[in-house]
């Protein structure tokens, strides 16, 4: 996949979350955080992922793509287990941004726009 097609792709998926959500496409980017910045809650996730599987045409699988069980993958890990157990986990994720994620665990969920892109890239 290009880089336009990512694009179109990501912006695709910024006009499902902006319908859903009742948000203006203009106010939501690809580094925004689905829950802390755009408050959804588990309804809305089901939602988003509904709309994602039939516009895009791709399979979801819920855990995957909302990163769901992510913190108790890493439970008790330390180091390069917890870099490994994300990327085992979450494939579609690249390494900076795993790292990106265990840096900014403490501050809430994780889960941002990009995060559902890129799953929707590996999918296709």
């Amino acid at each position: 996949m290009d880089t336009t097609e990512l694009k179109q792709m990501e912006q695709e998926i910024i006009s499902i979350v902006a319908e859903i959500m009742d948000y203006e496409e203009s106010e939501i980017s690809s580094g925004s955080y689905l829950i802390r910045d755009l408050e959804a809650e588990s309804i809305d996730l089901l939602e988003i992922s509904v709309e994602i599987a039939g516009r895009l045409d791709i399979e979801v699988n819920d855990d995957s793509i909302f990163l769901t069980r992510l913190r108790p993958r890493i439970e008790g890990k330390t180091g390069g287990e917890i870099n490994a157990a994300i990327k085992e986990a979450y494939p579609h994720l690249t390494d900076s941004r795993i790292e990106e994620i265990i840096a900014d665990l403490p501050s809430g969920p994780v889960l941002q726009i990009r995060d559902l892109t890129a799953y929707a890239a590996m999918a296709e």
